[in-house]
C-alpha cells in the first residue's frame, strides 16, 4: 500500500514539473535576413575618385610648378611676400589696463639689406633730382646733403626713419612712416608724405577741344593801336574892318 501512494506522488511531481518549462522557438523563416545585413539588390555606395590639382594640368612645366618644398626665403616677409594674416597697420594681440597680455609687434618691413637707403640722414633730408623708368618699374635719383645721389625703388626703406617707398610717379614718390606707438592703446595710422619732382611748376592748364572742326586760339583777341589824332586849332574869325 505504501509502495503505490509513493508511486502516485512521484508520478504525480513529474507531471507538475514538466508543465513549468517554456515552448521551444519557432525555426526562423527560410529567407529571412539578418540584422545589420545590406538589404538585397542595393548597391553599395560609390565613393567620387578624388583627383589632385596637377593631374588636370596638361603643361609639365605648369605641372612641376604647383607643388613644391617650402625653404627658407618662402618664410621672408618683404614687399611681395608678405603673410596675409598679420596687419602692417594694427598690433596684434589684446590691449588694455587690465589685460597681461602685450601686442605683437607690427610686421617688420625693412628686414634685408638692400632696402635701407641712406640711413645716414633723415629721409625729410634729400632732394628728388630724377625720375626714371625702366620697363614697368620706375625709379627714383635723391640727393643727400653730401651731394651723393641714391637710387631709390619702390618697397626700398629710406632715412632713419625707414621711410617706404609706397608709389613712385611720373612727377612725385611718395613715403610711408609708421609712428611711435605708445603704451596707451591707441593705434596711430601711417603718416604718408609725397615729394615733388618739381614743387614750383605751375599746374598744367586743360586745352580747349580742338575736335570741333574750327580753329580754336588760346590767345585772346587785342585791338591794335591807333595813332593819336592832332590837335584841332579853332579857327579865327574874319577881321570886319
Amino acid at each position: 500500500m505504501r509502495l503505490q501512494y509513493a508511486m502516485t506522488v512521484s508520478l504525480l511531481a513529474s507531471l507538475a514539473g514538466c508543465g513549468d518549462d517554456p515552448p521551444p522557438a519557432p525555426p526562423p523563416k527560410a529567407g529571412a535576413a539578418k540584422p545589420g545585413a545590406p538589404k538585397p539588390g542595393k548597391a553599395p555606395p560609390q565613393f567620387a575618385v578624388r583627383v589632385r590639382i596637377e593631374d588636370r594640368v596638361l603643361d609639365p612645366d605648369e605641372k612641376k610648378a604647383i607643388r613644391h618644398v617650402f625653404k627658407e626665403r618662402d618664410f621672408i616677409v618683404d614687399q611681395n611676400n608678405r603673410d596675409p594674416f598679420q596687419s602692417f597697420v594694427l598690433n596684434q594681440g589684446i590691449v588694455g589696463p587690465a589685460s597681461e597680455v602685450k601686442p605683437m609687434d607690427v610686421t617688420k618691413k625693412c628686414t634685408r639689406p638692400e632696402q635701407l637707403v641712406a640711413t645716414n640722414y633723415s629721409y625729410t633730408d634729400l632732394r628728388l633730382v630724377g625720375i626714371v623708368a625702366q620697363g614697368t618699374q620706375r625709379k627714383v635719383l635723391m640727393m643727400d646733403a653730401g651731394n651723393l645721389g641714391h637710387i631709390i625703388k619702390r618697397g626700398d626703406c629710406v632715412g632713419r626713419e625707414k621711410a617706404v617707398v609706397t608709389d613712385i610717379g611720373t612727377g612725385y614718390v611718395t613715403f610711408q612712416v609708421e609712428p611711435d606707438q605708445n603704451n596707451t592703446g591707441v593705434v596711430k595710422p601711417p603718416e604718408e608724405r609725397s615729394v615733388q619732382l618739381y614743387p614750383n611748376q605751375m599746374p598744367v592748364m586743360s586745352q580747349p577741344n580742338l575736335d570741333t572742326g574750327a580753329a580754336t586760339s588760346t590767345t585772346p583777341d587785342v585791338a591794335p593801336p591807333t595813332s593819336p589824332r592832332p590837335p584841332t586849332v579853332p579857327e579865327k574869325s574874319p577881321n570886319p574892318n
